[in-house]
């Protein structure tokens, strides 16, 4: 018998207070399930993001007891892995032309019950 796999991923709301910009990442989906060996995909749709082509988005696995890690990220190309060993395990896309990042976990087993979210920091700097 497979044993599921459960997925929680959840709404993550970044809000600037300067009045300059609101931006919202949104992951639709509550929860995901799949057998073990298969495949998920997570979902980020981004809004209020000025220029989403070079954003970079992070996508982070928080386990159960643990502190939260960052997977990798990605803005304009292929995704950069934090370890090596994520390779295989994680894939990622971003879609250029429309706000959305799709992480994909591969392989699934017991080890990848957890939390995924994704994440954007806005690095430009306003002049009052």
């Amino acid at each position: 018998l497979l044993n599921p796999c459960l997925f929680h991923d959840f709404f993550l709301p970044v809000l600037f207070l300067d009045g300059y910009a609101q931006v919202r990442l949104k992951q639709t989906q509550l929860s995901i399930t799949r057998s073990e060996n298969k495949t998920a995909r997570i979902e980020c749709e981004a809004s209020g993001i000025q220029n989403f082509r070079s954003a970079v988005i992070h996508w982070y696995q928080h386990r159960p007891g643990e502190a939260p890690e960052r997977i990798l990220h990605i803005s304009t190309g292929q995704p950069v892995f934090d370890k090596d060993s994520d390779k295989k395990k994680f894939d990622c896309l971003k879609k250029p032309d429309e706000p959305l990042s799709t992480l994909t976990v591969n392989g699934i087993t017991q080890n990848d019950r957890a939390v995924y979210y994704c994440a954007y920091w806005d690095h430009s700097v306003r002049k009052p």
